[in-house]
């Protein structure tokens, strides 16, 4: 008679976060299942160089550069039986904005107001309404 093994490919069941803030710590733990109860390997086939993973906890992590951009990521975890599965993904990093505000009122801009200089540029009344923008 013959026996048949077969290997499960083991199956990612988290979504990874997909934005950060400049120069703020990311993290995304990587949750995966296995039908066999294999041991689980993880690695990174695509990242950035600021990102990380623990091989055996499926931890990414990382601090996001100092500049706004979109990096793709790819994290391979395979089981002790070589069976594999992939997710891919992208990060953004952000810009921190939190508020701005401004008053109602008028404002003058020119080259160096109130000092003397107001002939080289000429100087402007600017009216503004209240306005306040804030991070969605």
């Amino acid at each position: 008679f013959t026996i048949t093994v077969t290997n499960t490919t083991p199956a990612i069941t988290s979504s990874a976060e997909t934005s950060v803030l400049l120069s703020s710590s990311y993290s995304y733990d990587v949750n995966v299942t296995d039908a066999d109860n294999q041991i689980l390997t993880y690695s990174l086939t695509t990242a950035p160089n600021w990102l990380s993973i623990n091989s055996a906890s499926g931890m990414i992590s990382g601090t996001a550069p100092n500049e706004p951009g979109t990096y793709s990521v790819v994290v391979k975890v395979t089981d002790s039986g070589a069976a594999y599965i992939t997710q891919s993904f992208t990060i953004t990093v952000n810009i921190i904005v939190e508020f701005v505000s401004v008053s109602a009122g008028t404002f003058q801009m020119g080259d160096n107001i109130g000092g003397g200089y107001s002939n080289k540029l000429q100087v402007y009344n600017v009216t503004l309404s209240a306005f306040h923008i804030s991070q969605v």
